[in-house]
């Protein structure tokens, strides 16, 4: 199998800066521990020198002999999910009317980012409370004294 010269990961790096910086929307159907490869080896997420990024290819290669082939494959994978897009993960479907709880199940995908988008998070926060709100004040509403008490006797 042929090494990565200093060139070809000098232009993977400017490859994933591209696309990160365009809010490439493919990172997320990667794995969190591919995402972390990638960042970890090509560390895209900031602007270097060549000659900065190539030390951090050494040093980052020494202390962690396995990143560069983890890196390679989840570069490979992101290259074949830019080719044959998928499905998003991230899509959460609401519950429609008359269906039954148990149909509020959704997945997840996530972005691994070196800095943390706090709007993102802030917003995130907000539909926590507001799911929070709406399931306390479903739980807690009044008991009807008209209705008849409900019968534990197996009857």
């Amino acid at each position: 199998m042929p090494r990565l010269t200093d060139h070809d990961y000098l232009r993977n790096y400017e490859l994933l800066r591209s696309h990160r910086t365009r809010g490439d929307r493919v990172f997320p159907l990667l794995k969190v521990s591919e995402q972390q490869a990638m960042f970890s080896y090509y560390s895209f997420h900031e602007r270097r020198a060549r000659a900065e990024l190539l030390e951090h290819r050494r040093l980052i290669s020494r202390i962690y002999p396995s990143l560069p082939h983890e890196a390679g494959r989840a570069l490979k994978r992101l290259g074949h999910l830019r080719e044959n897009p998928q499905i998003p993960r991230a899509v959460v479907k609401r519950r429609g009317r008359g269906q039954p709880k148990s149909s509020d199940r959704f997945e997840l995908a996530f972005e691994v980012r070196p800095e943390p988008d706090v709007q993102q998070l802030a917003r995130a926060f907000i539909e926590l409370a507001r799911f929070l709100r709406a399931s306390e004040s479903e739980s807690a509403r009044p008991v009807d004294p008209e209705s008849p008490a409900p019968s534990f006797d197996g009857a």
